[in-house]
């Protein structure tokens, strides 16, 4: 999906988002922006940029931080850089064939990263972890909102415990 490049190079147009979203049309002030303050706001603004420009359908809990789809998308595409900075063999550049599995430590309630990664490379797989069960259930929730079981695993991990859960990936330590 090289087109996510180009998505937020300038300034999101509230205007034009609250054409396409009723839901997020509520949030506007009369001068048709956004009230960053207002949490419900924010939480409409994620959840509709993610529908809009991704196709992702995600829940975010009232009482958690809600990521901003800019700075998580940017982070996305600078591991695909660099990936494809790194294929070897014979391709040069994004190899459509290349399998990546990437792993998402501490990946709060919507598990952001993985959703983006896999609407962006079809190849990619993702295990994410925290160690909170609330995050947990939401993230697995926003997983299969999307149908994306078969690519991303969601995990609690102990604080106490191994920073990887292998036992719960099905790998023998």
């Amino acid at each position: 999906m090289e087109s996510a490049r180009c998505l937020y190079k300038n300034d999101i147009d509230f205007a034009a988002l609250a054409l396409q979203s009723r839901d997020f049309a509520k949030h506007l002030n009369k001068n048709n922006q956004l009230d960053f303050t207002d949490p419900a706001a924010v939480r409409q603004l994620t959840t509709t940029l993610l529908q809009q420009d991704f196709h992702l359908k995600v829940e975010i809990p009232e009482d958690r931080l809600c990521p901003p789809v800019p700075n998580r998308l940017n982070y996305i595409l600078w591991l695909q850089d660099l990936l494809d900075s790194t294929a070897g063999g014979l391709h040069e550049g994004y190899d459509r064939d290349r399998d990546v599995f990437g792993l998402d430590i501490g990946t709060g309630c919507i598990g952001i990263y993985p959703l983006l990664g896999c609407a962006t490379r079809p190849r990619w797989k993702f295990v994410a972890t925290d160690i909170d069960s609330n995050n947990i259930r939401t993230s697995q929730h926003n997983v299969a909102l999307n149908n994306l079981e078969s690519r991303i695993q969601v995990v609690h991990s102990d604080p106490t415990g191994p920073l990887f859960p292998l036992d719960k990936l099905g790998c023998q330590t």
